[in-house]
């Protein structure tokens, strides 16, 4: 009996364990983006790579011709934050990914202070 409740409560652990701590998706890949800025629409493209617990990359939009570092992507829970560093100074993304990790909808914040919607998907 003692060996079947032992058993019992390691399973329950385990399980309890999995239920806490849901698999985080991986966000590496091919992005596409839209924000609005202002009367305009800015459209662009992002690649992440994986780098550690976070993630690296580039970023391109149709307003200029420059590939902008992205210095760091990091997902906490659904939160995600990204920090980009164009010329200008550096802009920072805020938004929630999507349960099914393929959209996120959030806000980018310029070096200037200006902010704007943004929303984005997988490629």
């Amino acid at each position: 009996m003692r060996m079947q409740s032992a058993c019992f409560y390691i399973a329950v652990s385990l399980l309890a364990g999995c239920a806490a701590n849901p698999k985080t998706p991986n966000l590496a890949g091919d992005w596409v983006f839209e924000a609005q800025t202002g009367e305009n629409v800015a459209h662009g493209a992002m690649t992440l790579i994986a780098d550690g617990a976070s993630y690296k990359g580039t970023l391109t939009t149709d307003q200029t011709d420059n590939v902008l570092p992205v210095r760091s992507l990091t997902l906490q829970g659904s939160e995600l934050s990204m920090l980009v560093e164009s010329p200008e100074g550096n802009i920072t993304v805020k938004g929630t990914l999507a349960e099914d990790a393929q959209t996120f909808q959030g806000k980018v914040i310029y070096f200037d202070g200006k902010t704007f919607a943004m929303s984005g998907r997988r490629r």
